[in-house]
């Protein structure tokens, strides 16, 4: 498969890292809701939790339960062209532990469970209500060719982006429109690409939508 030399491939996100599995018996309904408003599927949830290791659904969960705002993330490490986002309100502070104001023990062993550690009487305000989201079926491409081109449209558009997995980009725009774009493989060859406006520019969102469906009808056709 080739790839351009400007493709920038998955690189973990600059978060605390955690390894020790989730018991998610005691998770509430809506966190597990949230996560999967995502992009994440139950079953494929329940395995990454669960599971030995870092992976996004971890880092989506933490990112839930200690209310650490998605736009927080450190952009100024963050992908763009040849250019650098200038460090918000000292984000190289924000993605300590300390930062977490964490009672956890991340290291243990054992199987995690915040059922003692966490208020969990959080109502609906968890939920993720997106703006907009637009999914767009893109089919004969693999994931890393159609990350690519979202890569080369997101830089068109002067946005700075993460990609933290081969389905996943975090994007923002002058630190006002958040973007979350991820790409599940529904059957062979043939990719569900789902778009979300997270927070921020209607207009900027759709001018980013039509440049992807005419990616899909000429560099994806």
């Amino acid at each position: 498969m080739f790839l351009p030399d400007e493709y920038i491939p998955p690189k973990p996100l600059p978060l605390p890292f955690y390894s020790s599995p989730i018991d998610v018996e005691p998770i509430q309904y809506n966190v597990m809701k949230t996560l999967q408003q995502v992009g994440f599927n139950k079953d494929e949830l329940i395995k990454e939790l669960t599971s030995n290791g870092q992976n996004m659904a971890k880092v989506f969960y933490f990112m839930l339960i200690r209310l650490i705002d998605y736009t927080a993330l450190p952009w100024h490490q963050a992908n763009s062209g040849n250019t650098f986002l200038e460090p918000d309100q000292d984000e190289t502070q924000l993605w300590t532990y300390d930062s977490l104001d964490s009672g956890i023990d991340f290291d243990n062993e054992n199987c995690l469970s915040l059922a003692e550690k966490i208020d969990w009487d959080i109502g609906n305000k968890l939920e993720i209500d997106f703006k907009k989201t637009e999914t767009i079926t893109i089919s004969g491409h693999s994931l890393a060719e159609i990350m690519y081109e979202m890569q080369e449209a997101l830089v068109e558009f002067y946005y700075y982006y993460f990609h933290p997995d081969d389905q996943t980009l975090l994007a923002t725009k002058d630190h006002e429109t958040f973007i979350i774009i991820n790409a599940e493989l529904k059957e062979e060859s043939t990719v569900s690409l789902k778009v979300n406006l997270f927070s921020g520019s209607d207009d900027d969102f759709d001018e980013l939508i039509e440049k992807i469906r005419e990616i899909v009808q000429d560099s994806l056709a």
